[in-house]
């Protein structure tokens, strides 16, 4: 089905209704499986209409301009957002060393997957867990232990 298209997170949520309806003694057994998910799928992508919930479609918003939402941002979120700019700032050399430092970090506390051993091998650390830690990483050896 992901070959198909169909997203992880809508994957996950049609699984955990199908496990929740299949736990559920008080209502008839479900006969087959694979149409209920493609089912499932079909209602939360939006081409059929739930054949549960009110009938009736949803109360016309009034007309008007609403006010745009502003996101605010933590003190702590701001700070570190600013540490990631500031390690995108260094040059190739020293960020590989921070990413080293943070490979031999994952390797010791066991979180070293194959994954990430490969992309860590391949030089694709610049997103996910590796990328986090030399982050991390930078952030102590530059501000200290406690400032992340």
């Amino acid at each position: 089905m992901i070959q198909d298209g169909v997203g992880e997170g809508i994957l996950k949520i049609v699984l955990h209704r199908l496990e929740s309806r299949l736990k559920a003694d008080d209502l008839d057994p479900i006969l087959n499986r694979l149409a209920y998910i493609k089912r499932m799928i079909a209602e939360l992508a939006g081409a059929i209409k739930p054949s549960f919930g009110p009938s009736d479609p949803p109360a016309a918003e009034p007309q008007g301009t609403l006010p745009k939402l502003v996101m605010v941002k933590s003190p702590q979120d701001q700070k570190r957002e600013d540490m990631r700019a500031e390690f995108m700032l260094l040059l190739p050399d020293e960020k590989r060393r921070y990413a080293s430092m943070a490979f031999e970090e994952l390797k010791a506390n066991g979180m070293a997957t194959p994954t990430v051993c490969r992309k860590f091998s391949a030089g694709e650390w610049d997103g996910g867990i590796i990328f986090t830690n030399a982050v991390r990483s930078f952030v102590k050896n530059t501000y200290g232990p406690d400032s992340w």
